[in-house]
């Protein structure tokens, strides 16, 4: 826990009680140990909710939800990932809210309800499943109110059947306030929260945003966009700065904003009036201050959870205090997390009940499904973890994963003669591991939309292939994990090597010859021969990419193979022709293990070219010595 203040607090007129997280990224696996968070240490953050002039909000600034429409859950296949991460997101509400009811009655002697209310503003990942099936998700959340102020309601129809910005609509541009004084009660000190989203959704979700129309809709990623790209998201929000403070001169105001720390900054020096920004998409865990306004980042993947008490002083100042938790540190044993009578406990409401049923059926799909076993050595050179270093160099999970991928794809009619699969690393975003659950699989590819994780397959010649490659190679150079690479299921490339050749100012095609090879069928990489012709199989997500020239080259030959990176893999696993066998069975030290939905186990040996360098991105003498 870290705290930071900028004074002592002392008397006060009034105090807002801020709970905020961000970039969730529907790891409801977590979200435990975040209600455990808020449990035990509801005193400290609800404080003196028992008084009228106290307001308790819990503000997300985006991304709790990661592509919706995907399914595989074993149990439920007709779940989706909505169903179950919307349902989540009401638990955390209703938790929030029964805590800080707690600490009201607590101080208070008696029986009394907290001033509470909880905020949204989606972010991009959170229209992976489109723009209206993500409103549905969040307009059926108690409780909820989604604040979207960089959105032209006038052109955004998913929009029209939730009233926008009428009274007691769910979906608002802004939402103000009233919090009484503590000692005047004629007095009212005034408090208004906007909503802003990155609105690159034409980059992050091409073609999945049919029926809401972003102010400064472009297809850049934020790493590229500057003040220029934003001006009618920073005149939308200047213009309810601007009248509010009008009205209410000394009145607060919070920003939720889904743009990354740049972008957020860009709107602060733009728009003074601004007190508070809580900063998603970036994923940091900063507090920046600047004149009179702070940014708050809120890290990622239930890391932390960040409260702010902003305290109002008889004289108009702020007192403020941020506390970071880490989330991890409230960690709950099997047997309590297993206990669903600690969630249902005090709540009545059948309706309710019913609601949050699905989290039941979460349970269901906890239990282990996958191991991975390791006999006759101590030394493990299948480490299958993720970590952000497969955007740019070598992963045993990338080859594993690519390798499956492959082994898989050519058995689909029509993809018998598949020589190369790619994934774009962007898109792997968890690993594998011990005593994995459905849950953990269906994260592994979860970094892109089910409409863009379609594969795709078509010939291209050596040639095209030493281009794709090198094209990719280089944008990562450039930005090495925002551009990420792309892994290879029989491709080897020797990054580092290209990135001195390109420092030097000098790559030649023999240099791209040399250093980017192809798997032969010896399994040994040669030369790509530049007139042969190989068949490689990607996602949608690269063929539309119109920043760089090899996916426009070659997209009209790729035809769609049926299926997704997730289901693929999930067909690799569960294949019936595999007969179940015994894990002595197996020749190898390493296997997975894995239970398939019929209850039947299958044990696979693990590709030792898994452990092989398919990415360079070190001296080979280096390598050479890590492999002695």
């Amino acid at each position: 826990m870290r705290i930071n203040k900028t004074q002592p607090m002392a008397f006060k007129a009034a105090r807002i009680n801020i709970v905020a997280n961000s970039d969730n990224h529907g790891n409801v696996a977590s979200m435990d140990s975040v209600y455990n968070t808020i449990c035990v240490n509801k005193d400290r953050i609800f404080q003196k909710s028992n008084e009228d002039s106290t307001l308790n909000l819990y503000i997300n600034a985006g991304d709790f939800f990661i592509n919706g429409n995907k399914k595989g859950w074993r149990k439920g296949p007709n779940y989706t990932n909505f169903d179950i991460q919307k349902n989540f997101l009401r638990l955390l509400i209703l938790k929030m809210k029964k805590q800080a009811d707690i600490v009201s009655a607590k101080n208070a002697g008696e029986p009394k309800k907290a001033k509470f209310d909880a905020l949204y503003t989606p972010g991009n990942h959170c229209f992976d499943g489109g723009d209206k099936k993500l409103y549905e998700a969040l307009g059926s959340v108690d409780g909820l109110t989604t604040i979207m102020t960089n959105i032209d309601p006038n052109r955004s129809q998913a929009l029209t059947k939730y009233d926008f910005d009428y009274s007691n609509s769910k979906f608002v541009s802004s939402k103000e306030y009233e919090i009484p004084d503590d000692k005047d009660k004629d007095k009212k000190h005034h408090l208004m929260v906007l909503g802003v989203t990155i609105p690159a959704m034409d980059y992050y979700n091409p073609g999945l945003i049919k029926d809401t129309e972003f102010l400064d809709k472009n297809n850049k990623k934020d790493a590229k966009m500057g003040k220029e790209d934003i001006k009618g998201t920073i005149t939308a929000v200047r213009k309810k700065v601007n009248a509010f403070k009008k009205e209410h001169p000394e009145g607060i105001v919070i920003l939720s904003s889904h743009m990354g720390t740049g972008l957020s900054k860009i709107i602060r020096d733009e728009v003074p009036g601004i007190n508070e920004i809580l900063d998603g998409h970036k994923h940091d865990i900063v507090t920046t201050r600047k004149g009179n306004t702070n940014i708050s980042s809120l890290g990622e993947d239930n890391k932390i959870l960040k409260t702010i008490a902003l305290q109002i002083e008889d004289d108009g100042s702020i007192e403020r205090e941020d506390i970071v938790y880490q989330v991890d540190q409230y960690k709950l044993s099997q047997s309590e997390t297993n206990s669903i009578k600690r969630l249902y406990q005090g709540y009545t409401d059948e309706d309710l009940k019913k609601k949050i049923k699905i989290y039941d059926h979460y349970k269901a799909e906890s239990e282990p499904v996958l191991s991975i076993s390791n006999r006759g050595s101590e030394v493990n050179p299948y480490d299958f973890s993720y970590t952000e270093t497969i955007r740019y160099s070598n992963s045993t999970l990338a080859n594993f994963l690519t390798s499956a991928l492959k082994e898989e794809i050519v058995n689909l009619e029509g993809q018998e003669d598949v020589d190369i699969v790619g994934v774009q690393s962007s898109i792997i975003r968890g690993g594998l591991k011990n005593g994995a659950s459905t849950f953990d699989l269906m994260k592994v590819f979860d970094g892109v939309s089910e409409g863009l994780s379609n594969i795709k397959s078509g010939k291209v010649t050596g040639q095209e292939l030493i281009d794709i490659v090198y094209e990719n190679i280089e944008q990562n150079i450039e930005n090495k994990t925002r551009n990420t690479i792309i892994q290879w299921s029989d491709v080897q490339v020797n990054r580092y090597e290209l990135e001195l050749l390109k420092h030097a100012g000098n790559v030649t095609e023999e240099d791209k010859r040399k250093n980017i090879l192809v798997r032969g069928k010896d399994g040994k990489f040669t030369e790509i021969d530049p007139n042969k012709e190989y068949k490689i199989a990607i996602a949608e997500k690269y063929l539309i990419k119109d920043d760089i020239k090899m996916p426009a080259k070659i997209r009209e030959r790729f035809k769609e193979t049926g299926v997704t990176y997730h289901e693929l893999f999930m067909q690799y696993l569960e294949r019936d022709e595999r007969p179940e066998t015994k894990e002595n069975d197996i020749d190898t030290d390493f296997t997975i293990s894995y239970t398939r939905r019929d209850g039947t186990k299958s044990h696979t040996p693990i590709n030792p070219s898994c452990a092989e360098y398919r990415v360079i991105s070190e001296p080979l003498s280096d390598i050479k010595k890590q492999i002695k």
